[in-house]
C-alpha cells in the first residue's frame, strides 16, 4: 500500500481525508483486517504530522463533535495534548457509550493514560 495522503492539499481537504480514513479504520477494527487497519493508522499520523507542521493540528479540535464515533475517538487522542478536558471528556462519553469497540479502545486510552503509559504529546 502507498501513501494517499495528498500533502499538498490545503488543510481542510487533509482534514477530510482524516475523517473519511478514521471511518474506515473503524471499519476495518470492526472487520478485524488488521493490515488494513494499520496502515491507515499511519496515514492519520502523515495527516496528523503534516497539519502540525503548518500550525493547522488545531483543526481537528473540531471533530469532537464529529457524529462517528471512531472520528471522535481518534481525534480525541491526537489532540488530547492541546485540549485535555474537552478530549478526556470524549473519551470518558465514548466509553459510557457502549458503542461497540470504540467504548473499549477509550477505555483503554483512559486507563493508559492514568497509568502513564500513553503520555499525550
Amino acid at each position: 500500500m502507498t501513501n494517499v495522503v495528498p500533502i499538498r492539499a490545503r488543510s481542510q481537504a487533509l482534514v477530510d481525508q482524516f475523517v473519511a480514513f478514521a471511518i474506515e479504520q473503524g471499519v476495518m477494527v470492526s472487520n478485524t483486517d488488521t493490515r488494513r487497519a494499520n496502515w491507515l493508522f499511519d496515514q492519520l499520523a502523515i495527516i496528523e504530522n503534516e497539519l502540525a507542521s503548518r500550525g493547522d493540528k488545531g483543526m481537528l479540535l473540531s471533530l469532537l463533535q464529529h457524529p462517528d464515533a471512531w472520528v471522535r475517538l481518534i481525534a480525541a487522542k491526537k489532540v488530547f495534548a492541546m485540549a485535555p478536558e474537552t478530549a478526556r471528556k470524549v473519551l470518558e462519553d465514548l466509553e459510557a457509550s457502549k458503542i461497540q469497540l470504540a467504548c473499549f479502545y477509550a477505555g483503554m486510552a483512559l486507563i493508559n493514560l492514568d497509568r502513564g503509559i500513553w503520555v499525550p504529546k
